[in-house]
C-alpha cells in the first residue's frame, strides 16, 4: 500500500485537493452534516426514504419493487422510482458510524470530489498535462448545474462517467494497456453508473455510441488490434451485469400498462440559450446583478447551465491549439448543448420559433427534461478546457515553470469564483414530535396525510422514515394513473383530498378507515395558507376532538369509541344471542311496541363482535304473522351501508337501524319481530343460538311481539 501511494502520490494529492475544494464549494454543508440535507429543492426529502426503504426491504425480506407502504392499501410499483443504489449503499454503510444525515450528505459530497478526480485522470490521459487536467476536473466537478443538482442523487452522481470513458478509450486505442483489464474496468464503471442512475447510464451509453460512431468514421486507423473483440466482450459483460437490475423495468413495460410513463413534450424543460452565459442566482457577487435576467429565463434558472467565461476561453484556446484531437469533443459538446435546449429554442424565456424540434420527443420520453444533458455538455467542455490549459501551460513553461503553475492556479481560482454558489443549497427538515409518538406504537397501521398532492407527499415520505407507518398518499418518479383509486372511492378520503369535506356519517366513515388499519388522519398546517386553513377548521369542527395538535399538524384518531354505554340506555331491550362464532346481539330499541297498518316500525339493533370479521354480512329484520309468513321486512348492510361488518372493531357496539313499512291492508293482530344475518356472497344465514347455546329455528333471533292495529 505504501509503495502504491509513493508511486501515485501526485494523484493522491490531487484527490486530496478536490476533497478540499468540495468542502469550500459546498460550504456551509460540511458544518451542518448532521442537521441539514444537501439541496434546497423539495425533492431532497424523498432521498432519505430510498435509503430507509432499501434497508427495510432487505432486512425484512419485502418485495423491493412493490410496496403498500405508499398509496396504502393498494400499494404501488417502485420499478420506475428514482433509486441511486450506490449512494444508498454508501449511506447505509456509514450510518452506524456517523448517523444517517451525515452519511447521506457524505455520499453526495463524494460525488463532487470523485467527479473532479475522475475527469482529472481522463484529461491527463488525453492531454498528458497534469496541471491542465486538474483544471478540467474543476470544470466537470463544480459548475453551478452540478452543485444545484445536489437534491438529486440520480443526477449528481457523475463520478463514474469519466472513469468509464478512460477505460473505454484505453480499451480501444492503447495497445500497451492490459486490454482485458480495461474492458472489465469499463464494465465496472458502467455498472456503477447504472446503479447510481438509469438516466446517467442512458447518457453514458449515448456518449459511448457517439464516440464509437465518430471513431469508425474518422479514426478507425487509431484503434488497436483486437478493439472490436474487446468491444464485444464489454457489451456482453455489461449486459450480464446489469440484466438482474434492468429486468424488472423491462418486465414492467411488457406486462403492465405503463402509459403513465409518457411525458408530454411541452412538460420537458430545456435550457434557455441565455442560461449558458448567465451566472447562477446564488452567486454572492453576480447573483443580484443578474436576478432580473434569471427571472426572465424562468424555471431552468434553478438548474443553471452557466458555462463560465474562463472555461469558454480555455476551451476555444484548446480547439485552436489541437484541432484534430479536440474535434470529437467540441462536436459532441455542441451537439449535447443543442439537444439540451428542448423542444423550442428560447432566449430570455421567449421561444424563437413556434414549431417543436422533432428530436426533443424521444429525449423527453427518456430523460424527462432535456436540460439534464448538461452533464454531457460539461463532460465535453472539461476536456476542451484541459487542452486549452495544456496549450497555455506549455507556452508559459518555456519561460518558467512556476509562472505556468501560477497562471493556471489563478485561472482555476477565477473559474471557481465564476462557479461559486453561496450559500450552498441545503434543507433543514422540521417535523412534529407526534411522528416519534407514532413510531412508538407497535402495531403496523397506516396514516392518511392531508392535504394530498405530489409535492406535499415528498414531505410525507420523509416523515415515514421517522414514524415507520404506511401512508395513504405517496409519490414515485412516475406515479401510475390509478395510484389514488382507493382514495377516490372512499366516501371520506376522496372529499378530503378534494377539500370538500362531508359532515354526515363522519363517525361511521372514520370507523371504516380504522377497520382498514388507517388509524390516523393528519392535517399538516404548513401547507395551508390562512384562507385554506379557515376552510379546514370549519370542516374539522365536525370531527371528533383531535388526539394531538401542535403548530405543525392536527391528528385525529379514526378508532371509534366502543360505545358500551349505549347498552345502559333506559329504552334498550337487553338480549343475549350469538350469530356464527363472533357476532353477538346485545340489545335493541323499538320506535313503538305497536304498529298501524301503513305505518313504519324502526328497530335499532346493537351488535358487538369479539373478533375482526373478514366477510361481508347483511342483516334482515322480518315481521312475521302468526303462521310464520313474512308481513314486512328490511334487508341491508349494517348502519345503512356505513358500517359494513368488516369494519367492526373488537368490542365496539354497532348501532344498526332498520325501517319496516307495514302494508295498508295488513290485517290487525299479533306479529313477531325477528332478525338475523347472512353472508352476502352466498345468501346463507349465520347459525343463531340463544343465551343458553340452543340453536334457534331458521337461524332467526325472535325479539318480541308487535301488535298491528287498524289505522
Amino acid at each position: 500500500m505504501v509503495t502504491w501511494i509513493r508511486k501515485h502520490y501526485r494523484d493522491v494529492a490531487m484527490l486530496g485537493i478536490y476533497c478540499a475544494l468540495t468542502i469550500a464549494m459546498t460550504w456551509p454543508l460540511p458544518a451542518q452534516m448532521s442537521t441539514h440535507l444537501a439541496g434546497d429543492d423539495v425533492d431532497v426529502l424523498i432521498n432519505p426514504w430510498a435509503d430507509w426503504w432499501t434497508q427495510k426491504a432487505l432486512t425484512e425480506g419485502l418485495d423491493f419493487y412493490h410496496t403498500d407502504y405508499l398509496f396504502y392499501p393498494h400499494g404501488v410499483s417502485l420499478v420506475f422510482h428514482s433509486f441511486s443504489h450506490v449512494n444508498t449503499a454508501i449511506s447505509l454503510l456509514l450510518t452506524p458510524l456517523i448517523g444517517h444525515f451525515a452519511a447521506y450528505n457524505l455520499a453526495i459530497l463524494l460525488t463532487y470530489a470523485v467527479s473532479g478526480f475522475g475527469m482529472y485522470l481522463l484529461a491527463n490521459h488525453l492531454t498528458g498535462c497534469r496541471p491542465a487536467a486538474f483544471v478540467a476536473g474543476v470544470v466537470f466537478a463544480f459548475p453551478p448545474y452540478h452543485l444545484f443538482q445536489s437534491s438529486h442523487p440520480v443526477l449528481v452522481t457523475t463520478q463514474f462517467m469519466p472513469l468509464f470513458a478512460l477505460a473505454f478509450i484505453r480499451m480501444l486505442r492503447d495497445a500497451s494497456a492490459n486490454r482485458v483489464a480495461q474492458t472489465l474496468l469499463a464494465a465496472l464503471w458502467f455498472l456503477l453508473t447504472a446503479l447510481s442512475s438509469w438516466h446517467l447510464m442512458l447518457m453514458l451509453a449515448g456518449w459511448a455510441a457517439i464516440y464509437l460512431l465518430y471513431g469508425l468514421l474518422f479514426e478507425r486507423a487509431e484503434w488497436s488490434p483486437g478493439a472490436i473483440r474487446h468491444l464485444f466482450l464489454l457489451v456482453v459483460v455489461i449486459a450480464l451485469a446489469i440484466a438482474p437490475f434492468l429486468w424488472p423495468i423491462v418486465h414492467e413495460q411488457l406486462v403492465t400498462d405503463t402509459s403513465y410513463m409518457a411525458v408530454k413534450v411541452a412538460e420537458g424543460r430545456g435550457n434557455d440559450l441565455l442560461s449558458f452565459l448567465t451566472p447562477n442566482r446564488l452567486h454572492p457577487v453576480f447573483g443580484p446583478l443578474v436576478s432580473e435576467i434569471n427571472s426572465r429565463i424562468g424555471y431552468t434558472r434553478n438548474w443553471p447551465a452557466y458555462l463560465g467565461y474562463t472555461a469558454l476561453g480555455l476551451a476555444l484556446a484548446g480547439v485552436a491549439a489541437a484541432r484534430r484531437r479536440t474535434r470529437f469533443w467540441w462536436m459532441s459538446g455542441l451537439a449535447f448543448l443543442f439537444l439540451s435546449l428542448g423542444a423550442q429554442i428560447k432566449w430570455e424565456g421567449a421561444p424563437l420559433h413556434t414549431f417543436q424540434l422533432p428530436w426533443a420527443a424521444p429525449i423527453i420520453a427518456v430523460l424527462r427534461h432535456p436540460m439534464r444533458l448538461n452533464s454531457l455538455t460539461f463532460f465535453s467542455l472539461a476536456i476542451l478546457v484541459g487542452f486549452g490549459g495544456r496549450w497555455l501551460y506549455e507556452r508559459l513553461a518555456l519561460r518558467t515553470r512556476p509562472l505556468a503553475y501560477l497562471v493556471l492556479s489563478l485561472l482555476t481560482g477565477l473559474l471557481l469564483f465564476e462557479y461559486w454558489v453561496f450559500p450552498f443549497p441545503t434543507t433543514r427538515p422540521s417535523y412534529s414530535p407526534f411522528l416519534h409518538q407514532l413510531s412508538q406504537e407497535e402495531e403496523n397501521f397506516a396514516v392518511a396525510d392531508f392535504p394530498m398532492g405530489r409535492q406535499e407527499a415528498k414531505y410525507y415520505l420523509f416523515f415515514q422514515t421517522i414514524h415507520g407507518k404506511k401512508i395513504v398518499d405517496g409519490v414515485v418518479s412516475r406515479t401510475p394513473h390509478d395510484a389514488y383509486a382507493f382514495v377516490a372511492t372512499d366516501p371520506l378520503l376522496g372529499p378530503l383530498r378534494n377539500e370538500n369535506v362531508p359532515t354526515e356519517h363522519l363517525a361511521d366513515r372514520l370507523a371504516v378507515l380504522a377497520a382498514q388499519d388507517i388509524r390516523y388522519i393528519i392535517v399538516h398546517k404548513r401547507f395551508l395558507d390562512s384562507a385554506r386553513m379557515e376552510n379546514w377548521q370549519k370542516w374539522l369542527a365536525h370531527f371528533p376532538p383531535p388526539c394531538y395538535e401542535d403548530e405543525l399538524l392536527i391528528a385525529y384518531s379514526t378508532i371509534p369509541p366502543l360505545k358500551t354505554e349505549l347498552l345502559q340506555d333506559g329504552d334498550v331491550h337487553r338480549i343475549e344471542a350469538q350469530l356464527g362464532n363472533h357476532v353477538h346481539l346485545r340489545g335493541y330499541r323499538l320506535s313503538s311496541d305497536e304498529l298501524s297498518a301503513g305505518d313504519v316500525l324502526t328497530v335499532t339493533l346493537l351488535w358487538q363482535s369479539d373478533s375482526r370479521l373478514s366477510a361481508e354480512y347483511h342483516i334482515f329484520a322480518h315481521l312475521l304473522d302468526g303462521g310464520g309468513q313474512l308481513a314486512a321486512q328490511h334487508d341491508g348492510a349494517p348502519g345503512g351501508g356505513e358500517r359494513p361488518t368488516w369494519s367492526w372493531r373488537n368490542g365496539e357496539i354497532i348501532q344498526d337501524e332498520h325501517v319496516l313499512i307495514a302494508d295498508r291492508d295488513l290485517p290487525a293482530g299479533e306479529y313477531t319481530l325477528s332478525v338475523g344475518m347472512y353472508d352476502l356472497s352466498t345468501g346463507v344465514r349465520l347459525p343463531a343460538v340463544d343465551s343458553n347455546g340452543e340453536r334457534l329455528p331458521e337461524n332467526r333471533i325472535l325479539l318480541q311481539d308487535i301488535q298491528v292495529i287498524l289505522p
